[in-house]
């Protein structure tokens, strides 16, 4: 299952018990509040996945950033981020790829997505058989 962006609501999830069993991605907008609605969610399902949010996907759409116009508001983050997660959120603090950078999970082109669902798909067949 793929989560696609609840925003804060997320917290609503804790409340489905038939999610705690399966494998669950969330894709949200690569900015600071994407990272902190991924943490928080993690900590009602701790094996969430992200999808399409990482370093890559961010710098291979450099051409539909726009500007994080709440980079200034307090983001409260969990400690859930994975190791990758987590370097990006601080390279995002810290404007460290560009001036409040965000990538909304809608300007992903159609064909980069596509393509790594082909890749999710076909690793989890490889898992399962």
């Amino acid at each position: 299952m793929i989560i696609f962006g609840m925003g804060y609501s997320v917290k609503s999830l804790a409340q489905v018990p038939w999610l705690y069993d399966k494998e669950i991605y969330y894709w949200g907008d690569i900015d600071r509040h994407g990272f902190a609605i991924l943490s928080r969610l993690r900590s009602y399902i701790a094996h969430v996945k992200s999808f399409l949010m990482d370093e890559d996907t961010l710098l291979q759409h450099k051409l539909s950033w726009t500007v994080d116009a709440s980079a200034k508001s307090e983001v409260i983050l969990e400690s859930s981020l994975t190791e990758h997660e987590r370097a990006l959120y601080i390279k995002l603090c810290g404007d460290e790829l560009g001036h409040s950078v965000r990538l909304e999970q809608e300007k992903i082109s159609y064909s980069y997505v596509s393509s790594l669902l082909a890749r999710l798909s076909y690793t989890n067949a490889l898992l399962s058989v």
